[in-house]
């Protein structure tokens, strides 16, 4: 009889565990499905180049842009280990806006300064150790990422470089350089 006792509350022990078991599993299953979302929340925003509307750029914590003429600017954010052929693109796009509205255009950069001089940069640039932490933006910067500022901080417009696709960034710097010649030269 003993030996069937010790069996039973052997078995009670094991089923309870397990049952606790199955617990834990449920709320961890909970924090993963909740990240998941998150992730796929992120996506949306990159896939659609969109940021959300609240997001601003803050001037004077920002190595303070020219605002007293200045309506619109350009600030890009590069990262040496970002692809190297969106890199390559970004950086011809950037010195084409360089060439004309180098005053309305501040560019922020990850990584050893050589990369970036060695890609024949036109551009002034500041060396930067995290993007990610000064900027606090809700995107994963990847992928070398330009916004274009007001003069009151709001970011108006965003692109992100995407791989294979440099007729993306073609036409979003063409709009660029279009709204800074009307904003400029008129």
């Amino acid at each position: 009889m003993k030996k069937i006792f010790s069996s039973k509350s052997i078995f009670i022990i094991v089923l309870a565990f397990n049952i606790i078991l199955l617990y834990l599993n449920i709320i961890k299953q909970k924090t993963i499905n909740e990240l998941q979302n998150q992730v796929m929340n992120y996506e949306k925003v990159e896939n659609n180049n969109h940021l959300p509307t609240n997001v601003k750029y803050d001037f004077a914590e920002q190595d303070k842009l020219e605002t007293k003429d200045g309506k619109v600017f350009l600030v890009s954010l590069l990262k040496g280990d970002n692809c190297n052929k969106c890199l390559e693109d970004e950086i011809k796009f950037l010195n084409v806006i360089n060439n004309n509205f180098g005053k309305y255009l501040k560019v922020y950069y990850q990584g050893r300064p050589n990369r970036l001089k060695a890609s024949n940069v036109k551009f002034d640039f500041q060396v930067i150790d995290n993007l990610q932490e000064k900027f606090n933006l809700p995107i994963i910067l990847d992928n070398p990422v330009s916004l274009l500022i007001d003069k009151n901080g709001y970011i108006q417009s965003y692109h992100k470089a995407i791989p294979g696709k440099p007729e993306v960034s073609a036409r979003f710097f063409e709009k660029v350089k279009s709204l800074f010649q009307t904003v400029y030269e008129n």
